[in-house]
């Protein structure tokens, strides 16, 4: 449960958030789920093949694409907070 929800405020950038295409918050999703399941190091091909097959899923080329670029940004910004 979301913190903002627990106390019944809501932050006001919160409020004013367009909210995410249903199709975006999918590849979030799945995204989320890859990242925290990974030891270390980036999401691979083979990760998400057994994602797909564990999760009963098939991802499409357009939501593997979209998961690999989400984990180059998150390790990008790893990058940089290390320096």
């Amino acid at each position: 449960m979301n913190l903002w929800r627990q106390s019944g405020e809501k932050p006001e950038l919160l409020q004013q958030a367009v909210p995410i295409p249903t199709t975006g918050a999918d590849v979030w999703g799945h995204f989320c789920q890859l990242s925290s399941e990974r030891s270390e190091g980036r999401i691979t091909s083979g990760m998400m093949r057994d994602y797909e097959w564990s999760e009963g899923i098939t991802l499409e080329l357009w939501q593997r694409k979209a998961i690999k670029r989400l984990d180059t940004v998150l390790m990008k910004s790893k990058d940089k907070s290390s320096d």
